[in-house]
């Protein structure tokens, strides 16, 4: 007899779905409970159906399909794909994203366009182009249309759940069986991109110092706590013993009674009423439980400070596991691997750092943090218990941690409110990866192969497209005119000042002459050059006032002798009176004045080692 319903209870009604995995060419059934679709019907009339679908295993989240209801025939068979569907996608966060686009695409596509009533059966071709046409008239609240990479995810969405659909032999034999997404009018290379600006120079540090004395102070106490504790723990028999006034007693009382987690106030008044009141009056509650383990709050600098050091993305460094932490001894140096897997392009993103070098740097913050977070790990659920990043809130005492996709709002939340508490400028992790790829950028004179390693993509046309700051745009344009008046300069010269043979630094390739750098090469006081051009006048520069030497570089001191030669051997080639009249005086300046100005032992015999090419002989025509 079936159990009469409630009032207010609600009933469920469930569906298991089992997939099949394939594993080297060999298909087999799943036992395994992939996701649930559930109806949940409230017993009153008044109380209105919902919808919902949980996945199970290493994604373990809950997704609430319920607007699927707006379109009573259609429900059922799209939580079911949608479930589908999910049960291969790559993380939480993807299963997320598509439930939103879903919501805010088609499903209110078939609310405005008053198509609720359809049926699998009637969902055809021209209902999807129709569903496109309408995107691309769909407009924001402000009245600005929607993005083109807004209705790319809107499409990919429906097209998921449709192709989910064709492979369900329980909604396949009600689809039209030639019934397929219309392809995408927008394309990836037409949809105008943005790039996230990263941190000034002077925004950077304000935040760095920011986070690393919070970081300080949060060290500070737990070791405190920490000495505390083993204080009370070893002290000796024959000492008077301590009372509750002391606080490293109080924290062996809460480890003998609660070796995980402290209890809310309400339930340590019931069940230790004397070491509630001692807390309350002289250690305060929430106080003690950071000496403890981590609230919310005090996460927050040490996951920006590695979002600093590593260029990590949001899902990926705040998903970072234990498991995804490797210590290991490299020739003899101890070093932390981090090791955490990037959902997006199924990769996993390396990156290692010396084991305690310094203490803003990972190989210090990432031990501290595991060991801070030891004692409430066994209280986790299995979903958060491996995560790096794991705390307890005040108000509820269960070990949780930001998880993108599912909590993904409280890292939000708590960044909002460290911004507020220093009065920083808004930023977002996103923002601290472009920062790392600027820094890198800076560092490697802009070479983009540098850039794609340090924040372990794939393509290296993404840092083009979202990482790629103003400044960047502005230094690459300045690179393309220095290569443009080189190359002009190079015909100019008739092959004779040749950056690609006689420049190894970027310092040097305002100079016409190999060895030497020049203050101003578009500003040069030689007798035929024009004013706003790059200097022509090659083997010049010993006489020009504009001209400097490295007297520190083996390499100059090396092109000023293959010069000085060069010049004596033109001495033969050309007329008595041109070498006496041009070259004489720089020859003269060169053995006179630049090169005995080279006075370091250390430099003279780095230079005798050094092997260089030849350099061209002289003409008239110079």
């Amino acid at each position: 007899m079936a159990e009469e319903a409630k009032p207010g209870r609600r009933h469920a009604r469930d569906r298991v779905l089992q997939v099949k995995l394939v594993t080297e060419g060999v298909e087999e059934q799943s036992t395994l409970k992939i996701a649930t679709v559930r109806e949940v019907t409230g017993a009153r009339p008044r109380d209105s159906m919902q919808l919902f679908v949980d996945f199970h295993g290493i994604k373990a989240v809950t997704v609430d399909l319920s607007f699927m209801l707006a379109a009573p025939e259609l429900a059922r068979p799209f939580a079911d794909a949608f479930a589908h569907w999910g049960s291969s996608s790559p993380s939480a966060a993807s299963i997320h994203s598509y439930r939103h686009s879903l919501k805010d695409g088609f499903f209110r596509f078939l609310v405005s366009e008053r198509l609720t009533q359809l049926s699998l059966a009637t969902l055809d071709n021209k209902l999807l182009s129709t569903f496109l046409d309408w995107l691309g008239r769909l407009v924001k609240n402000d009245d600005t249309p929607v993005s083109a990479i807004t209705m790319m995810h809107y499409r990919s969405a429906l097209k998921a759940v449709v192709d989910a659909l064709m492979q369900l032999p329980g909604h396949r034999a009600s689809i039209n069986e030639h019934l397929s997404m219309p392809p995408s009018p927008w394309t990836r290379l037409s949809v105008p991109t943005v790039s996230t600006e990263p941190l000034d120079r002077e925004a950077e540090q304000i935040l760095f110092d920011a986070c690393w004395s919070e970081v300080q102070a949060t060290m500070a106490r737990v070791r405190q706590g920490q000495d505390a504790l083993a204080e009370a723990e070893n002290r000796p028999s024959h000492l008077p013993p301590l009372t509750y006034r002391d606080f490293g007693f109080c924290l062996l009382e809460l480890k003998r009674l609660h070796p995980h987690i402290v209890p809310v106030m309400r339930s340590l008044n019931k069940t230790a009423p004397t070491l509630s009141y001692h807390l309350q009056q002289y250690h305060g509650y929430k106080k003690t439980q950071e000496y403890l383990y981590p609230s919310q709050a005090p996460l927050v600098p040490f996951i920006v400070l590695l979002a600093l050091q590593t260029g990590y993305n949001r899902d990926v460094l705040l998903r970072i596991k234990l498991s995804d932490i490797v210590f290991e001894d490299v020739l003899g140096e101890q070093r932390v691997l981090l090791r955490p897997y990037k959902g997006r392009s199924r990769a996993i993103q390396p990156q290692s750092f010396v084991l305690h070098a310094e203490p803003h740097e990972p190989g210090s913050l990432v031990p501290f943090l595991i060991e801070w977070t030891r004692r409430i790990r066994p209280a986790a659920i299995p979903a958060t218990s491996e995560l790096l990043f794991l705390y307890v809130s005040f108000d509820d005492p269960h070990p949780i941690g930001f998880m993108p996709g599912v909590s993904g709002h409280l890292w939000e939340q708590a960044l909002k409110r460290f911004i507020r508490k220093h009065d920083l400028k808004r930023f977002s992790l996103r923002t601290l990866r472009a920062t790392r790829a600027e820094n890198v950028r800076l560092v490697s004179n802009g070479d983009p192969e540098a850039v794609r390693i340090a924040l372990g993509q794939k393509n290296i046309d993404t840092q083009h497209l979202h990482y790629r700051s103003q400044a960047e745009h502005d230094r690459a344009d300045e690179r393309f005119a220095q290569l443009v008046n080189l190359h002009g300069r190079w015909v100019g010269t008739h092959g004779a000042v040749d950056p690609s043979a006689v420049t190894p630094t970027q310092q040097e390739w305002g100079a016409t002459t190999p060895g030497f750098t020049c203050l101003d090469p578009y500003t040069s006081p030689v007798a035929g050059e024009q004013k706003g051009r790059l200097c022509r006048a090659y083997g010049a520069c010993p006489t020009c006032p504009m001209a400097m030497v490295d007297l520190l570089s083996p390499h100059a001191l090396v092109r000023l002798l293959q010069f000085k030669v060069t010049v004596a051997e033109a001495q033969r080639d050309l007329p008595p009176e041109m070498w006496l009249t041009v070259w004489a005086p720089i020859f003269k300046k060169l053995t006179e004045y630049w090169i005995p100005a080279f006075d370091d032992p250390e430099v003279i015999k780095a230079a005798e080692r050094l092997s260089l090419p030849a350099l061209p002989r002289l003409s008239t025509s110079e």
